[in-house]
């Protein structure tokens, strides 16, 4: 197992669960449907005692960002605020990071902390479009042995 395939398998957990389309970052496609990015940020190593053994965990921490455009608080509002519910419901409740297929994969798990300074702004575009941008920071620690 690679540091991609379990950002990979991350990227499917969120689709399969939230039912959203999810892109891994940097990318450049760009909806205004309501779309979770997964962008990676600095790999980290930290050591573990578990009784005698040292062991090491690699932290892959990646910015979870909810994106979407709407014009005004027509029916784009609600689909935003369901999809940043469903976004928020799957963060909250999971910690285990699953294979493609459903299955947990041990000793693989994830923590979720919400980035607060997000919320909507306008588009620079003409018109009444807003940008809404709902991020979280999540940190994927994955075993050394694993990789």
């Amino acid at each position: 197992m690679t540091l991609q395939d379990v950002l990979e398998d991350f990227r499917q957990q969120v689709e399969r669960e939230t039912s959203l389309p999810c892109v891994l970052g940097p990318s450049v496609i760009r909806r205004n449907d309501p779309t979770v990015n997964v962008l990676p940020r600095k790999v980290k190593t930290r050591r573990e005692m578990q009784g005698d053994d040292d062991d090491r965990v690699v932290l892959l921490p990646l910015i979870v960002r909810l994106r979407a455009k709407i014009e005004g608080a027509g029916k784009g509002l609600g689909a935003v605020l369901n999809a940043s519910d469903r976004l928020a419901q799957f963060l909250s409740y999971e910690d285990t990071l699953e294979d493609s297929t459903g299955t947990a994969i041990s000793d693989i798990t994830f923590s979720v902390s919400v980035i607060e300074e997000d919320g909507f702004a306008e588009s620079e575009e003409a018109g009444q479009l807003f940008e809404v941008a709902d991020s979280y920071l999540v940190e994927i620690s994955v075993p050394r042995s694993l990789l």
